[in-house]
């Protein structure tokens, strides 16, 4: 501000607002069908005067002619360069607005028809104000910036006048691009994550862009250039998800370093990190490190690029213990559980997605709201965190207790259809429904607890017992201890033994019978994986917790498909949504639509690797962080170590061995303690300091 006149300019454009929303293409204006304005600004003088301006029909005007003729969240964007001179003056107080129009209120008018899934295909996305009047609230503390910036590396020209630039980094956000073309020369930017390879289904589109997999999301960013030499483009009002720049129109190619990616995120700085003797491993863990910024856009998104980009909230909860031990997130979550609530229906059913709501994720997604609020109690150890979201999550439970059928088989309609998605072993459903209903109850039952609601805590154990008793009896045979399905079939997946371990579901004394059967499916499986989503990040945890830290290693330096290091070997840069997203035989194997090369979910691991190999493990009997253990589980690696974030800072441990002999390197933060725990040593309390112990192994 400047002594005298001040001026405010404001641009518009359609962008998140009103364009296609969800990946039901006809979901256009899905929060409201005009572009508008709602400011407060508040001026405070030396004096201690305060001016408010407020934007109003009165004293504010628009014009409806700016460079931004189209703006949308999966399309992209149109500029025309030769109409942005207005930005020159439009926002000076002198600035000459006579020939301006008047606003008008205006309130987003919901079109139910545009809600509505397809016949068959899972609950309807609801209008904005289906449920309640809408309400300006203050939010949370997510906004996106620009966290990084990456030049492209090379140039390549498939065809003639068809120029593609290479990041070699998969990415999230828009380009900044230099131009050299005369005026009115108008240039298509289009994006993708991959190049067809040269193989022979592809034949004719080797080494072009590969956007099958963006399905709807056309990604197509077109720019009229002004004719001044050199002018940059750089999006506003969209994103994209990309690792390859395509441009077309250009006469004059800019080059590799006039081709740059501003990287978009919430997440603004990393604690995590994790390197070790592996190459192979080092890039895997950066990946999920990109994947988490890449996805981490206001809301934890399922991908950056595609026709979705939503909240999918079983993608959200698996990643939600790994994610919270590489960055302070805890308004970030409780943004994403706040619009879980606000979308929860009147009878008490949980959204599969939030924002937006609807979905056809069942159980294993609407339980998102109890199974995140958990992990942010054991992080942060905020009471107040439960207290706020009980009510909805009681109000769930009660839901399920009447409507689901659990346990029992369940009622296909209200807890179905997805299991553990995109496993190469398929797991019962049933099973899984009544594993998860399980550990709904047992975590309700705890924070029922935590808030000294004896009575429904209670409620919340018998129910438990109940469910406990009906899964094992059903889902366990009694002579083999090998997991079934309801109808008496095998089933003997890793996933079923690792829900049964890991959420604490299988009877106590088959615990150790369900860490053979993991054993030996591991070899059966030549240490390649058979879980999807909901098993994964849990894998290698129920191998550890039943004694078999050795065979998680071998899990997690496998290099065959399905593998975590098997799409490293092939240039990943991100974490795929599917094991076999591409392979070296079958391409991207007849899924070029139902692929996405940037999904965090299979990079849960990344917490094991902390627990186990760092050593770094959370105490549940005291959350929030002020104590935890050092137990680390020497793997075949010559040395590891990293970091993990904490409320109270940063957390390190780090070893290196020779021989048999261990070299334990650790930092505790001030207000922290930790309990060292080393073989055939006595445990050790630490506070705040740097420590270094060496043993023998």
């Amino acid at each position: 501000m400047v002594k005298g006149l001040n001026g405010i300019g404001v641009t518009l454009a359609s962008g998140w607002w009103s364009e296609a929303s969800t990946f039901v293409v006809r979901n256009f204006n899905y929060f409201g069908d005009k572009e508008s304005l709602l400011a407060k600004l508040v001026l405070t003088y030396e004096d201690g005067e305060r001016q408010v301006v407020v934007s109003d029909t009165e004293h504010w005007k628009y014009y409806g002619e700016g460079p931004y003729t189209f703006a949308g969240f999966f399309a992209g964007e149109n500029y025309d360069a030769r109409r942005a001179e207005i930005y020159e003056r439009y926002s000076e107080a002198a600035f000459d607005d006579r020939d301006w129009k008047m606003p008008v209120e205006a309130a987003p008018e919901p079109i139910d028809e545009f809600r509505s899934m397809p016949p068959g295909f899972g609950r309807s996305f609801p209008a904005v104000n289906q449920n309640k009047e809408i309400m300006l609230t203050g939010g949370y503390h997510a906004p996106v910036r620009i966290v990084g910036e990456a030049c492209a590396k090379t140039m390549a020209e498939p065809e003639p006048g068809v120029y593609i630039y290479d990041l070699q980094q998969e990415m999230e956000g828009v380009p900044r691009i230099a131009f050299h073309e005369k005026r009115g020369t108008k240039v298509t930017v289009r994006f993708a994550e991959v190049l067809y390879p040269d193989l022979p289904e592809y034949a004719g589109n080797t080494g072009r862009l590969m956007r099958e997999n963006y399905r709807d999301a056309a990604s197509v960013d077109t720019y009229l250039c002004s004719g001044r030499d050199g002018e940059i483009y750089q999006p506003r009002f969209t994103f994209h998800g990309y690792r390859y720049i395509e441009l077309t129109g250009v006469e004059n190619p800019p080059a590799p370093e006039e081709v740059k990616s501003l990287q978009y995120s919430s997440v603004a700085e990393m604690d995590g990190s994790f390197t070790c003797s592996n190459g192979l491993l080092n890039r895997f863990a950066e990946n999920v490190m990109w994947s988490q910024r890449c996805n981490f856009i206001s809301i934890p998104t399922d991908c950056p690029q595609r026709n979705e980009r939503m909240g999918w909230a079983g993608d959200t909860h698996v990643f939600c213990h790994t994610a919270l031990l590489n960055g302070r997130l805890k308004l970030f979550y409780e943004r994403n559980l706040q619009a879980l609530q606000d979308l929860q229906t009147p009878e008490g059913q949980y959204p599969e997605i939030a924002p937006v709501g609807g979905g056809f994720g069942g159980i294993t997604y609407e339980c998102a709201s109890i199974f995140m609020n958990w992990e942010l109690y054991q992080q942060y150890g905020d009471v107040r965190t439960v207290e706020f979201f009980y009510p909805a999550m009681k109000k769930y439970m009660d839901y399920m207790e009447e409507k689901s059928g659990l346990p029992g088989e369940g009622d296909f309609a209200l807890v179905g259809p997805l299991g553990d998605w995109l496993a190469p072993e398929e797991t019962d459903l049933q099973l899984m429904w009544n594993a998860f209903y399980y550990r709904e109850a047992v975590l309700m039952g705890r924070f029922a607890g935590i808030l000294h609601k004896e009575e429904d805590a209670s409620h919340y154990d018998r129910l438990a017992r109940q469910v406990k008793g009906y899964w094992n009896s059903t889902f366990v045979d009694p002579a083999t201890k090998k997991t079934r399905t309801a109808d008496g079939a095998l089933c003997d997946t890793q996933c079923s033994y690792v829900l049964g371990l890991e959420y604490g579901v299988a009877a106590e004394e088959i615990r150790e019978d369900f860490g053979r059967h993991l054993v030996r499916k591991a070899r059966a499986l030549d240490y390649t994986v058979g879980t999807g989503f909901f098993g994964t990040g849990l894998l290698n945890q129920a191998l550890t917790d039943t004694g078999h830290t050795e065979e998680g290693y071998k899990n997690l330096l496998q290099t065959a498909c399905p593998s975590w290091l098997y799409p490293v070997t092939q240039g990943a840069t991100t974490i795929w949504e599917r094991w076999d997203s591409y392979t070296e035989e079958k391409g991207f194997g007849g899924q070029n639509a139902m692929n996405s090369f940037n999904h965090y979910s299979l990079g849960s691991v990344l917490s094991w690797m902390y627990h186990v190999a760092l050593g770094i493990r959370k105490d549940e009997g005291c959350p929030g962080g002020q104590r935890f253990i050092l137990k680390p589980e020497i793997g075949p690696l010559v040395f590891a170590k990293g970091s993990v974030s904490s409320p109270y800072g940063v957390i390190r441990a780090g070893w290196e061995r020779s021989g048999e002999q261990v070299t334990y390197r650790f930092e505790i933060p001030v207000n922290i303690r930790a309990c060292l725990v080393l073989p055939e040593r006595e445990e050790q309390e630490y506070g705040s300091g740097c420590y270094e112990v060496t043993y023998r192994i």
